[in-house]
Parts: structure tokens; C-alpha cells; sequence
């Protein structure tokens, strides 16, 4: 009798490795509530902050800021109203955002309006092309991406991660120049264009790295290589890059050049002696594949990604089911995506400013 009862239960060295297996994703899933916690009310705070210093520099009768002196048009306060409630309306018609995302988009919207029209429209095309890539087919991408919502639906923190540093920009623009728009022109403005700057790079490198993935998923066939050892990796690995989606975060990022020298020649008068804009169109495809690479150094090292034996895929949470690939629980992809459109805000203008006055020799030649 008790032969067949040892039979039937399992060895000590089993049940000993699955509760250690078991306690450690425990504290892992710990760990990663209050890391999200503590990122979620970072995010709050600075964007409190950020709208409180915008208010008041807007509304102060002050004349310590250049451009503050204009009084703003009443058609930019109607617009600041009007799109960002379309926009939000429309996202959650179509399933695009949900509530708390909607009410963040329309806040950043009207941060954008306000600043400026050309800012406004970069944000417009990031959200409407990334809308319409991310449901490109939807079926392959579910099989693929464990975390994959109907839609692709994002919620506050994402729409936050993705605009913050965007609407931190407009803020630092309304305080230096003004709600209107501007030219680039780093020689004689370069506070402002350098404001400028980080703006479009900021916003390339989102819709770069967002054209990426969703495009990399879609219709990627060769096996993605992870961009800190250059091994295969599974389709959908954090860090994982390819030819198509590295040229895709190239297109997504010149996207949003092409819109500000677009919006540009609408809304500003461009004289003969003016700088040339068009290399704001490079500008915008370098950024966004330097972004998309920073994005993916970051998801490689410091967010998790594993195969689950169970789902038959790649997920970004430990469990007795996964094995690792590659990355450490520390960041999510929402944290991943804010850190990168920061670094890249912060590195491009610098390295534009190296290349921006050649255009102006180009120009005197021609």
C-alpha cells in the first residue's frame, strides 16, 4: 500500500523546483506592479505639471517671453477645441482608443492646436497612419503577439508614453516663441528650432517605430535578429529587427518630416533668403530609425520577452510555461516607448545641427 502511494505522488526534488519556480514569478509579477505603479504616477505628475506651467504661461499678462506679447487668434482657440474633440470621437468610434485614452488625446490635442498648427499635424498623421497599421491584418498579428488588442485599441498611459515627451516640447515652444508657426532656422532662431526639432524627431521616432512593428508583423518573412547579438529570435521578441522593419521606421519617420514641411508652406511665408526646409523630410527618416533602434536596445535589455510553450508565442511575462529569450522584467513596452522618444528628442537636434546649415550653402548655389 504505501509502495503504490509513493508511486502516485511526485519526487520532493519536483515539488521543491515548481514552488521555487512558482514564489519567483510571484515577486517577478510584484515587482512589475509596483515598477508600473511608480511609472503611472510619474507619468501623472509630470503631466500635471506640465499642463499647470502651460496654463499659466499662456494666460499670464507677462512680457518675459518671446512671442507672448501676440495675443492669440480666436480661430486657434475654436480649432484647439473643435479637433481634438473630433479626433477623440473619432478614436472611439472606431475602436482605436478607449475612454481614458480619448480623454488624454483630446487633453495633448489641445496642447498641440494651441502651439502650433504644424505640430498638430504631425500628431494627426502619426495617429491616423498607426491606426490603420495596426489593424493590417489583424489575424496574423493576434497569432504573433500575446498582448494584441481587438483593434488595436490604446488606452491613457499609452496615448501618454507616445505624446508626452511630444507635449512637453509644445509647452517648452509656447514659453520661447508663441502660440504660431515657425521656420527652422538655426542660425538666427536656434532656441526655437532646436525646440523644433526635437518635437519632429520625438514624433518620428513613435510613428517610425510603431510603422516597424506593425509592418515587421504583417508581412515580415525572414526571421527577425535580436539587435544586441544578432541571433534569430522569434517573430514579435523585444529587440528583434529586419530589413523591412527597419526600412518601415525609415518611411514612418520621413512621414512626419513630410508633414511639417507640408504644413509648413501652408501656414508660414517662406521668402527667398529663408533657409531651405526640405531636409526636415531626411531629418524626420533618420529619426525615426535611430528612434526604432533605441527602442529596440532598450526592449532587448531591460523588458522581458520569453516563448510560452503553452500559447506557442512570445510574451512579456515569466510563468512555468516560458522560457527566455532575451531582456529583464524591468521596463514595459508603454515605459520602453516614453524613454525612447526621449533619448531620440534629446540626440537628433544635436546632430542636426550639423547638417542643417549645408542646406543653406545648397540653396545660395542653386
Amino acid at each position: 500500500m504505501s509502495h503504490s502511494l509513493c508511486q502516485c505522488c511526485p519526487p520532493v526534488g519536483y515539488l521543491v523546483k515548481a514552488i521555487k519556480q512558482a514564489i519567483c514569478h510571484q515577486l517577478t509579477g510584484y515587482l512589475r506592479i509596483v515598477l508600473n505603479m511608480l511609472y503611472t504616477m510619474l507619468v501623472i505628475v509630470i503631466t500635471s505639471v506640465s499642463l499647470l506651467v502651460w496654463c499659466i504661461t499662456v494666460f499670464a499678462n507677462s512680457h518675459s517671453f518671446q512671442g507672448m506679447n501676440e495675443p492669440i487668434h480666436p480661430m486657434r482657440y475654436l480649432l484647439s477645441i473643435i479637433i481634438p474633440i473630433y479626433m477623440s470621437l473619432r478614436g472611439l468610434r472606431k475602436g482605436s482608443l478607449d475612454q481614458g485614452g480619448a480623454i488624454a488625446g483630446f487633453i495633448l490635442g489641445v496642447v498641440m492646436v494651441l502651439s502650433s498648427y504644424s505640430f498638430m499635424i504631425c500628431v494627426m498623421v502619426f495617429y491616423l497612419s498607426s491606426s490603420k497599421l495596426t489593424k493590417f491584418k489583424m489575424k496574423r498579428k493576434k497569432l504573433i503577439d500575446a498582448d494584441y488588442t481587438e483593434g488595436g485599441q490604446r488606452n491613457w498611459v499609452q496615448v501618454l508614453c507616445n505624446g508626452g515627451v511630444p507635449c512637453e516640447l509644445a509647452i517648452l515652444y509656447v514659453v520661447d516663441n508663441g502660440c504660431r508657426e515657425m521656420l527652422i532656422n538655426i542660425n538666427q532662431n536656434y532656441g526655437t528650432s532646436f525646440i523644433i526639432l526635437a518635437f519632429v524627431s520625438a514624433v518620428a521616432c513613435s510613428c517610425g517605430d510603431t510603422w516597424a512593428s506593425e509592418i515587421g508583423m504583417a508581412i515580415g518573412t525572414d526571421q527577425p535578429r535580436l539587435i544586441t547579438s544578432w541571433r534569430k529570435v522569434p517573430v514579435g521578441t523585444n529587440g528583434g529587427v529586419s530589413w523591412i522593419g527597419a526600412a518601415s521606421s525609415a518611411l514612418g519617420g520621413a512621414l512626419i518630416g513630410i508633414a511639417y514641411f507640408v504644413s509648413v508652406y501652408m501656414f508660414c511665408d517662406i521668402g527667398p533668403l529663408d533657409p531651405a526646409q526640405w531636409p526636415v523630410i531626411i531629418y524626420g527618416a533618420v529619426s525615426g530609425l535611430v528612434g526604432s533602434s533605441i527602442d529596440s536596445v532598450l526592449g532587448a535589455t531591460l523588458q522581458y520577452s520569453g516563448w510560452c510553450s503553452r500559447k506557442q508565442c512570445v510574451v512579456s511575462q515569466a510563468s512555468p510555461t516560458t522560457t527566455h529569450i532575451t531582456g529583464t522584467p524591468l521596463l514595459d513596452n508603454n515605459s520602453v516607448n516614453l524613454l525612447s522618444s526621449l533619448f531620440t528628442s534629446l540626440i537628433m537636434p544635436v546632430v542636426a545641427v550639423a547638417y542643417w546649415p549645408l542646406s543653406d550653402v545648397l540653396k545660395m548655389a542653386l
